[in-house]
């Protein structure tokens, strides 16, 4: 009996949380350069939090989102999304999620990351600023 409350307890500690596990496939780090590429991976972060959270936003930054919940014994994750600096002028926008069903979260946190991190990084690259167009010359008249 004790081994049972044992391993029980073992797999409640790990279900419903942002842990990674050795099964986990590699999710792609979002990266980005701060000005347009950061603001535009951020724009996608927050929409996507928005999209595939069943719960409302409680606050969000220019450096946080931050979703309600998780509510008791609900599936649902709850989402927490952070732009860290790494030096210089890079940034790695961060996923992490929980839920409190002891079974699990739907999706799972390790889903919700992968799709989360391919939606972020589908952001098209900056795009360099226009050259100024040539002035207009002047007609001479004859």
């Amino acid at each position: 009996m004790r081994v049972i409350a044992i391993v029980v307890l073992a797999l409640l500690a790990g279900c419903g949380t942002d842990q990674l596990s050795a099964t986990d496939p590699p999710v792609a780090p979002v990266l980005c350069k701060a000005g347009p590429d950061c603001d535009a991976k951020w724009a996608r972060a927050i929409a996507w939090v928005a999209q595939n959270s069943e719960y409302k936003t409680q606050f969000q930054t220019g450096y946080m989102i931050q979703t309600l919940g998780p509510t008791k014994d609900s599936a649902s994750p709850a989402y927490r999304v952070s732009k860290l600096p790494k030096g210089g002028e890079e940034f790695e926008i961060k996923f992490n999620g929980e839920c409190a069903k002891i079974l699990g979260c739907k999706p799972t946190i390790s889903e919700a990351r992968a799709m989360f991190s391919e939606f972020v990084n589908a952001a098209p690259p900056p795009q360099a600023p226009l050259p100024p167009a040539p002035a207009a010359k002047k007609r001479s008249s004859g």
